[in-house]
């Protein structure tokens, strides 16, 4: 489970080389080039903001939630995809969510299909640095936490530090 107040190198013992946690941090943001019109001049809402998972209830504590967005879509009329589990099953794993388009995404697309020599631990938080309602929430409750799984948890604090 989620550990707090520790040295980060303590929580992960595995990590013996943490310099790419440095590179994460200058790089996590580029898959914003899809705001330029070089790679595609997306408008800004279908690339920054908060991420959170489709196919499942929307949760309270996203961003936007307080602006009903979320209801123009026409899977937060659908029984089964605006269930608390949606298409998903308890404790499947952030990994195993399909989650909203964004730059976190894209970017861990390109660097997945390119054969990044990133470690896991690096993929995990550029993915999800946008996962607001999970590692920053407005509400003090963690969203969607019914799909974290022990890997969830315990990236949960390299995930903060980002």
């Amino acid at each position: 489970m989620y550990e707090e107040a520790k040295y980060i190198h303590n929580l992960y013992p595995e990590i013996q080389d943490f310099d790419f946690f440095i590179l994460v941090g200058f790089i996590h943001d580029l898959g914003k080039v899809l705001l330029s019109k070089k790679f595609g001049g997306l408008p800004q809402w279908s690339v920054v903001g908060d991420i959170f998972p489709v196919g499942c209830k929307y949760n309270e504590n996203c961003v936007f939630a307080d602006f009903g967005f979320q209801t123009g879509n026409p899977d937060y009329h659908d029984p089964v995809l605006n269930s608390e589990y949606g298409i998903y099953t308890k404790n499947c794993g952030f990994n195993n969510l399909q989650m909203a388009f964004s730059h976190d995404e894209y970017l861990s697309s390109v660097l997945e299909k390119n054969s990044t020599n990133f470690p896991k631990e690096a993929m995990y938080v550029i993915r999800f640095h946008s996962f607001y309602p999970w590692h920053t929430s407005k509400s003090g409750t963690r969203g969607y936490d019914i799909f974290a799984s022990e890997y969830d948890w315990k990236m949960l604090p390299l995930l903060k530090a980002l």
